[in-house]
C-alpha cells in the first residue's frame, strides 16, 4: 500500500469555490499544486515505480461541514487528476483504478485538516 498525506482539502462541487464555479485556471492551480505534493512525496520512495492497477482510498479530514455523498465523490477529481499528472497512476480510467472509496472524518480544528490517499495494489 502506497500513502499520501496531502495538508489541505480539494474542493468539491458546490459553492463559491467549487468545481462548478471555477474558472478553468484556479482549477488548473489548484491542480498543478496538488500534482507537485504528491510528486514531491512519491519520489521520496526509492524505486517509485508507475502504478497500472489499484484500488483508491480516499480520506477527508474536515473541520466544519461532512460534505454530501455525491460532493464526497466529486472532491475526488482534483487528487485522481493529480495522481495521473505526477505519474504515479498510467492512467485514472477504470483500467487502473479499479475501485474508489471515499471517506470522511471530523477533525477538531482547520489547522488538522487533510487529504490522506491510499493506493492498495494488487500482490502479485
Amino acid at each position: 500500500m502506497i500513502e499520501f498525506s496531502i495538508p489541505m482539502l480539494a474542493p468539491s462541487l458546490n459553492g463559491s469555490k467549487g468545481l462548478m464555479r471555477m474558472h478553468w485556471a484556479n482549477y488548473r492551480k489548484i491542480k498543478d499544486k496538488w500534482t507537485l505534493l504528491i510528486r514531491t512525496q512519491a519520489n521520496l520512495e526509492r524505486g517509485f515505480k508507475q502504478i497500472e492497477e489499484c484500488e483508491v482510498v480516499i480520506f477527508r479530514h474536515y473541520a466544519t461541514h461532512p460534505l454530501d455523498l455525491d460532493n464526497l465523490f466529486a472532491a475526488s477529481k482534483i487528487p485522481l487528476d493529480a495522481l495521473r499528472h505526477s505519474g504515479v497512476l498510467l492512467e485514472d480510467d477504470p483500467s487502473v483504478v479499479k475501485s474508489l472509496e471515499c471517506k470522511q472524518y471530523k477533525v477538531a480544528k482547520k489547522a488538522d485538516q487533510k487529504t490522506v490517499i491510499q493506493l492498495k495494489t494488487p500482490t502479485k
